[in-house]
C-alpha cells in the first residue's frame, strides 16, 4: 500500500506543479483539509484515531496547523485509507 501512497503523492504534486509552472517548489500539507475531510465523514478525532490505530492526541497533532512535527508517508497513507481518500491533491499546496 505504501507504493500506492507514494504514487498518489507524486500525482498530487504533479497536478499542483502543473498549475504553478516549473522550477523549485515547496510542498505544504494543508492540515485543515484533513480536519475538513474527517468532519465531512462525520468522524470525531477519536473515531479517526481508532480507525488509524493512533491516539486522540496524535490526531490533534496531525490536524494542528501550528504543529512542527512532520508527517510520514505511512501516516498520510493511514489517513487516506481511514478517510477513503482517492485524490490527495487538495491536501497539498505548492509554492514556487
Amino acid at each position: 500500500m505504501l507504493d500506492r501512497s507514494k504514487r498518489l503523492l507524486v500525482e498530487a504534486i504533479n497536478r499542483q506543479g502543473n498549475q504553478h509552472g516549473n522550477g523549485k517548489m515547496k510542498l505544504t500539507l494543508n492540515r485543515n483539509a484533513i480536519r475538513q475531510a474527517r468532519e465531512a465523514k462525520g468522524l470525531t478525532q477519536r473515531d479517526l484515531g481508532q480507525k488509524m490505530g493512533v491516539s486522540l492526541q496524535q490526531i490533534g497533532n496531525i490536524e494542528n496547523a501550528s504543529a512542527q512535527k512532520g508527517i510520514t508517508v505511512r501516516t498520510l497513507e493511514r489517513i487516506w485509507e481511514a478517510l477513503e481518500i482517492t485524490d490527495p491533491s487538495p491536501f497539498f499546496s505548492i509554492e514556487n
